[in-house]
Formats: structure tokens, sequence, C-alpha cells
């Protein structure tokens, strides 16, 4: 029997249980002897005549651990198996269980093994918010924070949003991070599945730009007096306040990460990119002459597919240095575990 499905199963007839209150079970560990499958194949634990009883996940015998570390190249622990199994409300209450369960701060996501923020991030200043729909002024510093229910800051090159992210001692996001947080475990095209849903992110709106400066034709558009023109994040019913839009997210919960603003990640646009992403024509036709720059992702409020669909949509063409009022972003943090990876002994 698959060793999964033989802890799986164990866990369904009640030979695993959670939050047990008899001592005497939990003296009972579950029988450590191993045994191999007819074929040879690797170990796993079976039922003895005695029950495996804990009260949180960090209670499991450590040589589950090293099973999964052998026989699943998507678990690494037993404890991240049973997490998917058992809800977090579901275990008894202690010190060390939310240590055990997530080894990613609140309010970020716990994605593989790296942490990424749940919501676009806005600016602190001396500890007060910064107004987001202004430009984050040169020379002073900014911290990034993530938190449902507030404007995310737009106006904001790379090279901001990479220094607000280490403030919060995290890091901007890797492309192939935040790819993998919106498409989600299952690796959709929109972060709630294949095909896309009208509405259920904040997306295809008319363009602002175009509508609060019509009488100014796009060729006559300028940089600080247009493009990042403060009043354009304050018009009502475009940018949204983070987590409104619910059905915009997976079963990771990582909100807006298609629409509301575009938003940075650390890469560089070079020859690699087509390995890590699939590029539409227009994109990858004209990816030589954009080497060098920066690459924001997700598309805004006003972007459909022009640039890709979905969490595919990516912009090449500005240099790390660029802002405008669509342009945001979110931090990403290694996790403890691959924390340990990058850097072994610590």
């Amino acid at each position: 029997m698959n060793p999964l499905l033989s802890l799986a199963a164990g866990l369904a007839l009640g030979e695993i249980l959670f939050g047990c209150e008899d001592e005497i079970l939990s003296e009972q560990i579950l029988n450590r002897n191993t045994h191999r499958n007819q074929k040879g194949g690797s170990s796993y634990f079976q039922k003895a005549n005695h029950r495996l009883c804990v009260t949180h996940l960090g209670d499991l015998p450590q040589e589950i651990d090293s099973l999964f570390a052998t026989t699943s190249r998507k678990f690494q622990t037993a404890a991240e198996f049973f997490k998917i199994l058992i809800p977090q409300k579901d275990l008894a209450p202690t010190e060390e269980a939310p240590q055990v369960l997530a080894s990613c701060p609140e309010p970020m996501a716990k994605v593989d093994r790296f942490c990424i923020d749940r919501y676009e991030a806005h600016l602190l200043a001396d500890e007060k918010p910064h107004p987001y729909q202004e430009r984050p002024p040169e020379g002073k510093s900014f911290q990034a924070v993530s938190e449902a229910k507030s404007f995310p800051q737009g106006y904001m090159s790379r090279d901001e949003s990479e220094s607000a992210c280490r403030a919060a001692s995290k890091r901007l996001c890797k492309l192939s991070e935040w790819l993998r947080a919106c498409r989600g475990p299952s690796k959709t095209i929109f972060p709630y599945g294949n095909f896309e849903k009208k509405g259920s992110c904040n997306t295809r709106k008319p363009h602002l730009l175009s509508l609060k400066f019509q009488d100014a034709g796009p060729s006559s558009w300028k940089y600080s007096e247009h493009f990042n023109n403060p009043s354009l994040n304050l018009v009502p019913g475009f940018l949204e306040m983070t987590g409104s839009y619910q059905d915009c997210s997976g079963e990771e919960k990582i909100f807006d990460m298609v629409g509301n603003l575009h938003e940075w990640v650390s890469d560089t646009v070079d020859s690699n990119l087509p390995s890590k992403i699939v590029l539409v024509p227009p994109i990858a036709r004209n990816l030589r002459k954009n080497f060098g720059h920066g690459i924001f992702m997700g598309g805004f409020y006003s972007t459909g597919a022009q640039h890709g669909v979905g969490c595919n949509f990516i912009t090449i063409g500005h240099e790390p240095s660029y802002h405008d009022y669509s342009t945001g972003f979110r931090c990403c943090k290694d996790s403890a575990e691959g924390a340990s990876e990058t850097h072994p002994g610590k």
C-alpha cells in the first residue's frame, strides 16, 4: 500500500487521533517497526494494537518525517501532510502548535518553501500610513505592510518596492514564486481555475487615463503630470481595497494577484524569460529589445489579456526605476524550511 494512503487510512479509521485527552493513549505511540511491501518498496507504518494519539503536529514520531522525505516529493514532513487533512481549528490549542503549523508570519501565506503576502502592499513611514495615492518622496524610508481592506500603494518602482520589502524584513518575490502563488498548487491559469470568470478579479475596467485626460491625446501625456497623477487612484470604482474581490484567490487565499495593481517581481528581462513563463507573441517578439528591464505581473484594473491571460499577464517594457499609477507590489520571505535549505545548519 502507498505509504501516504496508509497514513491517510489510519487517520480516517481513527487509528491516528488528534486532540486526545486520555494520557494513557498519549503514551501509546504508533508501533515504529517498519514493514516492507511485497515489492520491496519504501517502508511504511502499520497499525499495531495501539492508536497514535497526538495533541499537535509536533507530536508525530520523527521516523514519520524521514518516511515522508524519502517517499514523497510533495510532502517533506508528516506535519505538512496532516496539515492538509486536519484544519488548524480542529487541533487542540497549544503554545507550540502555531509554530509547527505555520512557519510564515501572518498575514503571509506559506506556499511550498516560501512565504508570500496575502495582500498587495501599502506603505508605512515613521509608523504612519503613507497616502496611497501619492508618490513616495525620494530619500525617505518606507516599510511594506500587507493587510486586508486597505488601499494598496501604486506609483511604485521596482527599486522602491525592494527597499520597502527589506524594511519589513522581507524581499521582493521572484517571478517563479509569484507565478506559483498565483496559479496555486493545481497550476491553473487564474487563481480560481482555468477559465476566466468575469467580475471575479478587478480587471477590464475602462482606461482611466483616457477618461481622466480625454482632452489631451495619448501622444501628449507626460510621465509626471499624467501617468503619475495622484488623482487617478482616487477615482471611485477603479482601484479597490485589498481583498475586496474575494473570488480573486485560490485555495491558499492569496488575493488580487490578477488585477487591481501590477506587481513588481525581482527578475530582470533576459534570454531565460521564455523558460520561466509562456509569453504571448507580441511580448516574445520584443523580448530582446527589452533585455535589462524590470518585470511586473498580473495586470491592473484596466487590463484584460493584452500581455497574457490571467496569472501569465506580464509587462516587460520598463526600467526598474519606472513607476506610474498602476504599479504596485507585494513581498515574499523564505519560510523556515526554505531558509534552512538556503543556509544549512542555521
